[in-house]
This record gives structure tokens, sequence and C-alpha cells, in this order.
């Protein structure tokens, strides 16, 4: 009895408890239903994950044609993006997916109705202490109404960091 509730354990913090710091990019068309104006096409950011918590911050963004980076210039909570992950793990590879939320969108659903939640499906592949991972991007947007889902492959995602 131990050893299978040792063995439900392990199974649960490798699961649950992979933490993952990092900076991702994101790839953004120009018609993204997520945006009320055109996107930066790359958009670069900071992912933290611990237990089944995601924080992310976009930190900048990257000029195609130039390939300049430009840094946020100043920190705005409403940019937070919260949100809760899971990573199935298969030594040396896993597959990940999250759902988001937008901290200054999430403050305005009392008043708006209107609710927009992202999340990203992916796998990658963990050597050492490094993690690699990529995949694409959906979006379920809540109206008092209607509700409306979107998957497009257009939309994807890599990210680079320290996994634990």
């Amino acid at each position: 009895m131990r050893k299978l509730l040792f063995f439900a354990g392990l199974v649960a913090f490798t699961t649950l408890c992979l933490p993952f710091l990092g900076l991702e990019v994101e790839h953004f068309p120009p018609s993204s239903p997520y945006f009320e104006s055109p996107p930066p096409e790359y958009y670069v950011s900071v992912r933290a994950d611990v237990f089944i918590f995601t924080v992310m911050y976009p930190v900048g963004d990257i000029d195609p044609i130039s390939g300049d980076f430009h840094l946020t210039p100043t920190f705005d909570i409403n940019s937070l993006l919260l949100g809760l992950g899971i990573k199935l793990p298969i030594d040396p590879i896993f597959i990940r997916g999250a759902a988001y939320v937008n901290y200054g969108k999430m403050m305005e659903f009392p008043s708006t109705g209107i609710l927009h939640v992202f999340g990203k499906l992916g796998g990658g592949f963990k050597v050492l202490f490094l993690c690699l991972e990529g995949g694409i991007r959906w979006y379920y947007i809540l109206e008092p109404s209607t509700t409306s889902f979107f998957l497009s492959p257009e939309e994807w995602y890599v990210s680079l960091g320290l996994c634990f």
C-alpha cells in the first residue's frame, strides 16, 4: 500500500510540479481575434510555472523585418497573464496544456461580461535542466449572449528556459 501511495504521489508531483522559468516567443498573424488592433508579429514574454499555476508577462516584441527587439517601456499590471497549466512527462519529452486570462480584462469582466481565455497546447523535451517547448494557441471568448472558440495553427509559440 505504501508503494502504491508513493508511486501515486510521485506521478502527481512530476505531472503537476515541474517548475519552469524562461522566455517565450509567440507568433501572431495580423488577424488575431484576441487583439482589437493588429498585434506585433512576435511577442517575447517571461514565463514562470510553479505547481499548476503559470504567470506570463510580455517584455517586448521583435520586428521581423529588421530583427530589432523593442523592450516594453514600463511595467503594466494589466498586461500580466495568469493561468493554470499541466505537464504530462514522458521523459525526456512532455506534453503541456495551459489556459490563461489577462489580468486587465479579468478585472473588467464584471462590468463588460466578456472574458477572453486563451490557451496553449504543445510539447517539448527536457535535457538536464533545459527545456525547449513549442505548440499552438487557442482562444475561448465568453460573451453575455454567445461564446466563440478559435484554434489557429498560424499562432504558435516557442519557449526556452530552465526546468526543474
